[in-house]
């Protein structure tokens, strides 16, 4: 795994690209300097951000850059997500696959780890960074995501535990609320990935964690009660 600012000194660019984090600045000064590529009103520039990225999406992705792209122009397709199931991240490689030449994809994501080996053996995978007030960089503090079986065996006492350290990582401003979300996003990727079909108490917990997710755009939303509601109910 390389580092972002790896991107800006190479004369050339794989053509697609995982981030881990957000950096989309990083990702634009990149295809300027080695795309020469300016996004500012270029209809080959494409960002869009989604909560978990779906079949559907990949399917619009197919149809855009067949709108976008023109023959001899560069086109850069950037997706920003909190999650993104099996099914989609195949349906995505079909989309790869038969991209056409001078198109280039990034992808921001929390976690490279929730991806299916296949999908991250087609791109190269970079770590977000960030400059201090001194100009020095360091690598993005990533949000550690407890997985969803590790919390299905904890008891009661445990989980309320996690939910104070959160509670207190996010008074610190060491973590946002679209970190907290970020995580629910990540719970129902491995949902989807253990089969909804055949699980029907699964598919009651997806549906109790869909119905909060939105919660926390809401000013004044009661943060300890929406994580409450989530860990008790898994």
């Amino acid at each position: 795994m390389q580092n972002l600012s790896e991107l800006k000194k190479g004369d050339s660019l794989h053509h697609f690209n995982i981030v881990e984090g957000s950096n989309i600045d990083a990702i634009t000064k990149t295809c300027e300097i080695v795309l020469n590529f300016n996004i500012h009103g270029n209809p080959n520039y494409f960002y869009k951000k989604y909560d978990t990225f779906l079949i559907d999406d990949a399917r619009e992705l197919t149809q855009l850059q067949n709108r976008k792209h023109k023959t001899g122009e560069p086109a850069v397709f950037v997706i920003e997500c909190g999650a993104i199931n099996v099914a989609s991240q195949n349906a995505l490689l079909k989309v790869l696959e038969e991209s056409k030449p001078e198109t280039y994809f990034f992808m921001m994501l929390p976690q490279s780890n929730i991806l299916l080996p296949t999908f991250l053996s087609r791109a190269v995978v970079y770590q977000t960074e960030f400059v201090n007030s001194d100009n020095s960089t360091e690598k993005e503090e990533k949000f550690e995501f407890p997985n969803y079986t590790d919390i299905q065996k904890m008891p009661i006492g445990e989980r309320m535990k996690l939910i104070t350290k959160w509670l207190d990582q996010y008074k610190k401003e060491k973590i946002q609320k679209s970190d907290m979300k970020k995580f629910l996003n990540y719970l129902k990727t491995e949902m989807h990935e253990k089969g909804l079909n055949d699980n029907p108490d699964l598919i009651k917990q997806l549906d109790n964690i869909n119905q909060v997710s939105d919660l926390f755009d809401i000013n004044g939303a009661h943060i300890k009660s929406i994580l409450e509601f989530v860990v008790l109910t898994i």
